[in-house]
Parts: structure tokens; sequence; C-alpha cells
């Protein structure tokens, strides 16, 4: 059964705008990490310690390049019903599945980074 002409063409917008969504999460995201990270390091120069700083920079960054990846999942899914070659849906799987297992590792180091206890004590 073929789908009418402009539900596809709906389709196609949906999917871009959704990824488009994913890649502004990872634009956003990064301008972010950089400026945060920046500040970071400056307390750290001056001698401050700022390991749990660093850990909720860490865990904001990445819950937001998961959140990212997410998106991109969903606009690939919707894409695999708008291909119309075998090659183009294996293209797509390819894509899904390299993202389903970055995401899977990233919300791994997510884990890991939340249970972490780090206390604001000086070492030496």
């Amino acid at each position: 059964m073929e789908m009418p002409e402009s539900i596809f063409k709906m389709l196609e917008l949906v999917t871009l705008f959704v990824d488009g969504v994913g890649y502004a999460i990872l634009i956003f995201t990064v301008f972010k990490f950089v400026i945060r990270y920046v500040g970071f390091e400056l307390h750290r120069i001056r001698g401050l310690e700022c390991a749990k700083r660093f850990q909720e920079i860490r865990v904001e960054f990445l819950s937001h390049v998961i959140l990212a990846i997410d998106f991109m999942v969903v606009s690939d899914v919707i894409e695999s019903g708008l291909v119309d070659t075998r090659d183009s849906l294996i293209t797509l799987g390819i894509f899904v599945l390299i993202r389903s297992i970055l995401a899977f590792f990233l919300g791994l180091d997510l884990k890991d980074a939340r249970d972490e206890k780090i206390s604001e004590e000086p070492v030496g």
C-alpha cells in the first residue's frame, strides 16, 4: 500500500524537524559545556577544589548528548517508513544501531558519573 504524497511530504518535514532538534541540542550542549568548562578550569587554576562541580558539568553534558541521540533515533525510525529501497533501509538500520549503542554506553557512563561520591575536602 502506497502512502499519499501529502502524508509522505509531511513525514519528511517531521523527520527533518526532529533531526534538527537533535542537532540543535548537540550544538547548544557543546557551547554550554565549553563555557562551563572554562569556568571550571578558572576555579581549578586558582587552587579551588571543584571536583563536584566537574561531576555536575559532566552529568549534565552526558544527559543532553543522550537526549540529542534519542531525537536522532526517533528521526531515523520515522524515516525508515519513508525509504523505498532495501539498501536505504539497511543504511538507516545501521545508523539506528550505532546511535543506540552509543546512547547505551553513554547511559552507563552517566550512571557511573551520578553514582560517584565526591567530597570537596582538600586532598593534601
